[in-house]
């Protein structure tokens, strides 16, 4: 493992590189931060909700522990949330502050679609494997030396791990020219109020377009939703909020009141304004429009006027949201992670325009939901799009999430939304989560709709089938990130990493 130890030298602090031993490879790594981090039975999972609450203060223990503040000063800190568009929000931040003001950039996100190192990136790209592996080791090494005190798990839960390991990073990254990360830009993991990014002091907060997502978790309503978002605001600094559109002013009130109780500001960002509609962004379909405007927004209050923009949002690519890869000799890809009913509208409309450009003979569709989501909405929403498949494979992706509550039958769903009864044997085994999806939608489609349903348990065999024997294929990816992620996969799509280095400073 690489350590770094600081060297007094004419009164400044040098730093030297001390290899004690050959370091742990990235796989072997990644590894153990699944096999330690990661709860995978039911009892883990519910011990680990059940801290959601505390997760401020057990955060502010574990930053103390690895020896980081609250604070990343000199950085800038902007701070984005919202149920739909955050990461495309922060992608558009990150290219504005880079390509435009000269900064330096770090930014968390999540989840990952090929790479957990695609959560932590630097000037736009994924931090090496090997400053993620002497960060992952040294902050562990910290945390291990309070085995047994406070009550607290020795160890933090997957998500609060990658969010200490990314800002352990983005603290003390160097980039070649000497600088560091002068502006991070963290996205929330879920909600905000109890999320582990909240921990950070930040200087601009952004909450984007709020929907229904997470409700048993986050509420069952967008008013609830809103407060768990709004929960990011602060005192100091800005506050934005997007404009939620006509009869949705509730939602802008409960904002209102979560700035109102921290004594802060509240500035509500227009969803269309300077941005003209014809510029041609870097992230595809007209919903980018907004998240682009909240970008500026946030961008603006934390640096200062903008004297252009176009260049870098219409420069900005975010993996895995509007993405088009060829695939072989015959076919196209084009992944969206859209989960939320609006946002498969949003998927569906982009689908539409950019596959008909290609003309191309048959249509297919890869689709996966994790069970704690519920499919009929999206399914209505397909239907209604006037979209139709040849194909449809329903297929987790390679990596799952993994959940405390077990997944609901086909019945079940249906009576919650209001359909009629599903026509199973009696005595039949539980289906799989694949099978159900596949029950839903003959369940939605109306009669006479003669789409091919299969369900298969790799993406690659699904792209396999789905491009045997025709001349030309458009096959739409969706429905989950983790299933886009194995798409992405599939291409054999990979990017650079971020150059620099870590330093670690004198304490």
């Amino acid at each position: 493992m690489t350590h770094w130890s600081p060297i007094e030298a004419h009164g400044h602090s040098a730093y030297k590189n001390i290899s004690e031993c050959p370091p742990p490879s990235y796989e072997s790594t990644l590894k153990t931060l699944f096999a330690s981090h990661v709860a995978s039975d039911r009892s883990s999972i519910l011990r680990a909700s059940s801290r959601r609450k505390m997760t401020l203060s057990d955060m502010s223990i574990y930053m103390h522990r690895i020896g980081l503040i609250s604070s990343l000063k000199p950085a800038t800190v902007i701070h984005v949330t919202g149920t739909k568009g955050k990461g495309s929000t922060c992608a558009f931040a990150e290219s504005l502050c880079r390509k435009i003001c000269g900064r330096h950039t770090g930014m968390l996100t999540s989840p990952h679609l090929l790479d957990v190192r695609e959560r932590i990136r630097l000037d736009g790209l994924p931090v090496s494997e090997e400053n993620f592996v002497t960060a992952y080791w040294n902050c562990r090494k910290h945390l291990e030396k309070y085995e047994g005190t406070d009550g607290l798990p020795i160890l933090p839960g997957y998500f609060r791990m990658l969010t200490l390991v990314g800002l352990y990073v983005l603290r003390n990254h160097i980039f070649p020219d000497g600088r560091g990360v002068e502006v991070a830009i963290l996205e929330v993991g879920m909600g905000g109020r109890y999320d582990a990014t909240s921990v950070v002091e930040t200087d601009v907060r952004a909450v984007g377009w709020i929907d229904l997502d997470h409700t048993r978790i986050l509420g069952d309503n967008c008013q609830k939703i809103a407060w768990e978002k709004g929960g990011i605001f602060r005192k100091n600094g800005t506050n934005l909020a997007l404009d939620q559109g006509m009869k949705r002013e509730s939602i802008l009130e409960v904002l209102r009141g979560c700035a109102k109780d921290v004594e802060g500001d509240f500035t509500i960002v227009p969803q269309s304004g300077a941005l003209s509609s014809s510029l041609k962004l870097g992230l595809p379909g007209h919903h980018q429009l907004m998240n682009a405007h909240l970008a500026v927004a946030a961008v603006e209050a934390a640096i200062g006027p903008l004297k252009s923009y176009d260049d870098a949002l219409s420069s900005v690519y975010w993996p895995g949201r509007c993405q088009i890869l060829p695939y072989g000799n015959n076919a196209v890809i084009y992944t969206d992670g859209a989960h939320t009913e609006k946002s498969m509208e949003h998927c569906l409309e982009w689908f539409k325009c950019a596959s008909t450009k290609h003309q191309r003979q048959h249509k297919a569709m890869i689709f996966y939901c994790h069970h704690e989501r519920d499919p009929v909405g999206m399914f209505r929403v397909i239907v209604d799009s006037g979209v139709s498949f040849e194909n449809v494979y329903f297929c987790p992706g390679d990596d799952t999430r993994p959940s405390s509550i077990s997944a609901p039958s086909a019945q079940e769903l249906l009576e919650r939304n209001g359909m009629g009864r599903v026509k199973e044997k009696e005595g039949s085994e539980p289906l799989s989560w694949e099978e159900t999806l596949k029950v839903l939608w003959r369940a939605v489609v109306p009669e006479g709709e003669d789409t091919k349903l299969h369900t298969e348990k790799e993406v690659i065999k699904c792209l396999s089938l789905a491009t045997s024997g025709f001349n030309r294929t458009d096959i739409l990816v969706t429905g989950s990130l983790y299933v886009v992620g194995s798409a992405l996969k599939a291409c054999n799509y990979k990017e650079k990493d971020a150059k620099g280095r870590l330093v670690f400073q004198k304490k």
